[in-house]
Parts: C-alpha cells; structure tokens; sequence
C-alpha cells in the first residue's frame, strides 16, 4: 500500500503526470495511464512518455510514507481522479492493489476500481502500462547528468543556453496564450539583447511577449519554439531549465526542466 499524507497530494501527482494540453484545439490529457513507484525513503514518482511516443517525456515526484519499496499500476488516471475528488482533500489516503483491482482508503471509507495490470497505455498502442512506463525511464535516463544530455555513447552535450528561473513566472507567461479565447499549446522562448522571453498568441487575437527575469548561466542568443501544457505542471519554485541542439543531428532542440520534484524533456515544434 502507498499512503499519502493528504488527498490533495496523489490527486496533484496524478494530475500532473496526465500534463493536459492543448491538441487540436481542446485541453486532453497527453497521458492515460501510469506506474506509481514507491520507494524506501518516503518518495512516491511516476515517469512517462506522451501519447505519441516521442516528443516529450517527464518524471513528477510527491512525498508518502516510507515503505518497502514497490508499485502500482493507475490504468486509467481520469477515473481513479473520479474517485479521489469524492473523498476530503487534506484527509490521509491510501492506495492498495486488491486481486485485479485498486483499493483507494481514507478515514472511514474506501472505493475499489478494477485494475488490470495487462492494460494498455493507450489504445493505439500494444504495450501495457508498465511496458510504456520502462520505455519513459530509458527515455528519462538522458537527463540523469545534471549538466546536460546524456548521449548513447555515454558522452554528454552540454546546453546551448541554460538558466535558472521560477516556475510561477514560466506559467504565468504561458497563460496568456488563452487570451480571447485562444487554444494553443505553442510558445516561444527567445534570449536576446534584452534578456529572456516567452511569447505566446496569435496577432489576431492577442501575442503577448513576457520578459522572464531569471538568472543566466549559458547566454547564447536564439530561439526555440515548443508545446506540451507546461502551464499545467511546473512547480512555483525554481526550476533549472537548458535548451540542447540537436540540429546537427536533423532533430531540432531540447529542452530539459529540472527540479527536486519533477524532470521534463520537450522536443522542439520545428527541426532543422
């Protein structure tokens, strides 16, 4: 069993691991499904690619009780996010695999979902959950070096550019994408002459540049356009952010999100 100290914890987890986005002009979850693992020291993650297989990939992380390290397979985040919102939000929680099912627990009373651990990720795909979930942490395993992008030959690229920069103010820049109704998930972070910014929105509508005050480590002048609903799952504290060429390669840029709490890698809208 994996027991959180309030609900209010495994629904942010969940919630975050599905990173809704905007896709083909309506906010859906980019992820269905997860593998919750647990470990000795009290640190409950989840680690997944996207539904496309490749654009982007994300580790989040939220504190639980210590115990005997293992996991557990969530086949359907919406529906266990069902189940968790009936229950009081700072109450404990527990989660525990029953037979073919998942028990959620709370202080006086508990609901069973089933939950078979043969399911699918997503339904284009023939890989079960936990299969999908092996495939991100081989992905993932690319951001281990905190300096950069571990190559497979085991030699790292260093970032073009790389700076420090508060999660609230990324968002905050991010949300002005749905200015008069826009529904786009697309930015572009810019460092020039006049230091950092995120710009977002259609001139029709409404293009909003934010100047984004953070501290530079790499200062490389450029451009790099992304998607991915980042406004959705960065933390408010600071985040180590670093963009990677990949051009020479023909695949475009990387950006890589570090923190205590959450690592997310995000391939660029364009290649070269």
């Amino acid at each position: 069993m994996i027991e959180f100290g309030e609900v209010d914890t495994l629904i942010d987890l969940l919630e975050k691991t599905q990173r809704k986005a905007i896709i083909n002009g309506k906010l859906m979850p980019q992820v269905k499904s997860c593998v919750i693992h647990f470990s000795d020291d009290g640190i409950a993650e989840t680690t997944m690619i996207v539904r496309d297989g490749k654009t982007s990939v994300a580790t989040f992380r939220a504190e639980c009780e210590k115990h005997k390290a293992g996991s557990v397979v969530i086949p359907d985040i919406e529906t266990a996010l069902g189940v968790l919102k009936m229950f009081p939000r700072k109450r404990p929680i527990g989660v525990i695999k029953v037979d073919s099912g998942l028990r959620f627990k709370s202080t006086g009373k508990q609901t069973t979902i089933t939950a078979d651990e043969r399911a699918l990720a997503f339904p284009h795909t023939q890989k079960t959950v936990r299969e999908w979930c092996i495939d991100s942490k081989v992905k993932m395993g690319c951001m281990t070096d905190s300096v950069g992008y571990k190559m497979r030959d085991g030699n790292v690229r260093l970032p073009m550019f790389s700076c420090a920069v508060y999660g609230s103010r990324v968002k905050d820049a991010l949300k002005m994408s749905s200015m008069n109704g826009q529904k786009t998930a697309r930015f572009t972070l810019r460092n020039d002459s006049e230091g950092v910014h995120i710009e977002v929105g259609s001139s029709l509508q409404g293009r909003t540049v934010s100047d984004v005050d953070c501290e530079v480590f790499k200062d490389v002048y450029g451009e790099w356009v992304f998607e991915g609903g980042l406004e959705n799952v960065l933390e408010d504290g600071e985040i180590r952010l670093q963009i990677i060429d990949f051009t020479p390669e023909n695949q475009g840029y990387i950006m890589l999100i570090r923190s205590p709490s959450q690592e997310i890698m995000l391939r660029s809208v364009f290649t070269a």
